[in-house]
């Protein structure tokens, strides 16, 4: 009977202490406007003991890691600033980045999703002979259109009334 207990005890030691040291918790999704963008990611140390830590962040975009310590004391979390520097190039793109912590020996990941602000669409609206080219919004383009069309349409109604109200 006491193996019995013994090995009880020893599997419950073993899974006790083989659980996870580290929590990561940060957004899942960042939308990236403006010259800078920073969001926030927590990392705690839920461990008995004070552990190193080293943090990687994956994205397209220039950034940096702020306020990052190089160790977190026993069962303390530690808050950790990341800040994009977009470039004009990303305008309208969605990437998948990846913030990675390493406390002790165990490492934690965190997928993000970066959407980067929306782009300016040049388009091309025929007038006649001649192409406005300019930098509009597609609803600004869809109501140019409308306009056009809503034009020519009362132009050829009128020259149909004025022919069939015109004396012969």
């Amino acid at each position: 009977m006491d193996y019995k207990i013994s090995a009880i005890l020893a599997f419950l030691m073993h899974f006790s202490l083989a659980s996870s040291a580290i929590s990561l918790n940060a957004p899942s999704t960042v939308t990236v406007n403006g010259p800078e963008t920073r969001f926030f990611a927590t990392i705690e140390n839920t461990s008995s003991s004070e552990l190193g830590l080293a943090v990687f962040f994956s994205s397209p975009a220039p950034h940096r890691l702020v306020n990052v310590p190089s160790t977190i004391p026993a069962n303390r979390a530690a808050v950790i600033e990341i800040v994009l520097e977009p470039t004009e190039d990303r305008a309208g793109t969605v990437y998948a980045s990846t913030l990675t912590a390493r406390l002790g020996e165990e490492t934690a990941s965190r997928q993000i999703t970066l959407v980067f602000g929306e782009a300016k669409k040049t388009l091309a609206v025929p007038t006649g002979l001649v192409a406005l080219e300019t930098i509009i919004s597609q609803e600004n383009t869809l109501n140019i259109a409308l306009a056009l069309t809503a034009a020519i349409l009362l132009i050829a109604f009128i020259a149909r009334f004025t022919k069939r109200i015109s004396p012969k």
